[in-house]
C-alpha cells in the first residue's frame, strides 16, 4: 500500500511538472532567475548525507533515503525550470541527475519494500550513471570551467568507488567513497554559490 501511494506521488509530481513547463512555453512567460542554485544546493545536500552515512551507515539510514527524495525534487524541478529558460546544458545535467535520484529513492525504498533489491543491482545501478556523466562533463572541461570540472571528476570516481564497492561487496571502497563524497559535496557546493554571485552580479 505504501509502494503504491509512493509511486502515486511521484507519477503526479513528474506529471504537473511536464504540464507546468508546458503552460510556460505556451504562454511565453519571460522567466528570471537561476534556478540551478537550489537544484545544485541540495544535491550537494545529498551528497553530503552520503558520505556521514557512508561513516555512521545504519544510524543515517532514514535521513539518506529522504536527502536523497529532497536533492531528486530540487534538481528535477530546477532542471524543468532552466529548459524553459532555454539553458539546454544546465537543464541536462540537473534533470539527468534529479531523475537518476528519483530511480535511486525508489530503488532503496519501494524495491526493497517488495524484495527486488540486491547488492549487485544496487552496483550497476549506480555504475551505469557513468555514462551520462562522461559525456555531460564534456562542456565543462572543453570551456575549462574548473569547478565544474572538478565536480564531475569527484562525482565520476565516486560513482566508481560506490558502484564497485556494492557490485563486489568491497568495504575499503566504500570507506574510500566517503572522502569522494565530502569532496563532491563541497565542489557541487561552490558551483551553486558561484551562480548565485553571478546572479546577484549587477548588470
Amino acid at each position: 500500500m505504501i509502494s503504491k501511494k509512493v509511486s502515486i506521488v511521484i507519477l503526479i509530481f513528474f506529471r504537473g511538472s511536464v504540464v507546468v513547463s508546458a503552460a510556460w512555453r505556451a504562454i511565453k512567460i519571460k522567466v528570471f532567475g537561476n534556478a540551478s542554485i537550489f537544484g545544485l544546493s541540495t544535491f550537494g545536500f545529498a551528497l553530503a548525507m552520503l558520505g556521514f552515512w557512508l561513516l555512521l551507515r545504519n544510524q543515517l539510514i532514514g535521513a539518506l533515503i529522504f536527502a536523497l527524495l529532497v536533492a531528486a525534487i530540487g534538481e528535477t524541478v530546477a532542471g524543468l525550470y532552466e529548459i524553459v529558460r532555454g539553458q539546454t546544458y544546465v537543464a541536462s545535467v540537473l534533470t539527468t541527475f534529479g531523475i537518476w535520484l528519483v530511480g535511486c529513492y525508489l530503488l532503496l525504498t519501494v524495491a526493497i519494500g517488495i524484495h527486488l533489491v540486491t547488492d549487485q543491482s544496487i552496483g550497476l545501478f549506480i555504475l551505469l550513471l557513468h555514462i551520462p556523466v562522461a559525456y555531460l562533463a564534456v562542456p565543462a572541461f572543453v570551456s575549462r570551467r574548473i569547478p565544474l570540472v572538478a565536480a564531475f571528476v569527484f562525482l565520476f570516481i565516486l560513482l566508481m568507488l560506490a558502484g564497485l564497492g556494492s557490485y563486489f561487496a568491497i568495504n575499503v571502497l566504500n570507506k574510500v567513497a566517503i572522502v569522494f563524497a565530502f569532496l563532491s559535496a563541497i565542489s557541487v557546493w561552490f558551483v551553486a554559490f558561484e551562480a548565485l554571485e553571478e546572479a546577484n552580479r549587477p548588470s
